[in-house]
């Protein structure tokens, strides 16, 4: 007899079958693989700010337009690997 599965009505699902094939690997994520990537951001946003007192300096409109908006994506970067962080550490 093959395994069943409960649903969560409490409903019998068929018994699974097994193709032979392996399946992928998932890679869970540890606080510490996180804290590396929110290290590399934070290093990423302070580079982007360098570049953007440079070019505001040398009053570089066109570069201060990109570096403004790749300063702001690599601020939400930042906010969102805290909070994978926050979600992580409260496991």
């Amino acid at each position: 007899m093959g395994s069943r599965h409960w649903q969560s009505q409490n409903q019998l699902l068929p018994p699974t079958k097994s193709t032979g094939k392996k399946s992928p690997k998932v890679r869970v994520r540890t606080v510490e693989d996180v804290e590396r990537d929110i290290e590399k951001a934070e290093a990423h946003v302070k580079a982007v700010e360098g570049e953007l007192s440079e070019a505001g300096a040398a009053a570089d409109a066109t570069q201060l337009t990109r570096l403004a908006a790749d300063y702001e994506q690599a601020k939400t970067r930042v906010e969102e690997l805290l909070v994978e962080w926050e979600h992580l550490a409260a496991m």
